[in-house]
């Protein structure tokens, strides 16, 4: 068996992509709720992204209208513009997107499966590392049922349905 050699999600590629589906959430305000029910902020990589999504989602529950000054202005009243690098950032986001939002679909699935992976990975770590430190096997089986449960997707009525995400 391959040894991976590297997190899902990681790659500059996934993190564009990343910032493509908050950029173009900027721009199509209309999707956040379509995007929201199967994105978490959790599921994205890259912290600057994640913490522009949670404005994005934060500022849509709060009923203000988006867009990139109140994004900068959101994430500047939080004191994280600057750590996130800035307005410039925000900005980029925007740059280069798609007019055509209808893509986002494949992005947000794109971005979910790394997400999976990820988490997946993770678990089977500690997972790991709870049987050589001795956990007994029924807490091992409980750890376990958890876990599939956490990395279902919203969608997935059954495990077959998590393990044809995978596939």
């Amino acid at each position: 068996m391959k040894r991976p050699t590297r997190t899902p999600g990681n790659s500059e590629a996934e993190i564009s992509l990343q910032r493509a589906i908050a950029g173009a959430l900027i721009e199509a305000l209309a999707f956040i709720p379509r995007v929201r029910s199967s994105l978490k902020p959790d599921d994205l990589f890259s912290a600057h992204v994640r913490t522009v999504y949670g404005e994005l989602l934060a500022t849509d529950d709060a009923g203000k209208p988006i867009d990139l000054p109140l994004v900068a202005a959101e994430l500047q009243r939080h004191d994280v513009l600057e750590k996130i690098g800035g307005s410039s950032f925000v900005a980029e986001l925007v740059n280069g997107v798609p007019a055509d939002p209808s893509l986002l679909d494949g992005w947000v699935a794109k971005d979910r499966e790394n997400a999976i992976k990820r988490r997946t990975a993770k678990f089977g770590k500690t997972l790991a590392e709870s049987a050589l430190n001795g956990l007994a096997p029924e807490q091992l089986a409980q750890m376990l049922q958890g876990a599939i449960e956490d990395l279902k997707p919203a969608q997935a009525q059954n495990w077959r349905d998590l393990l044809r995400e995978f596939l």
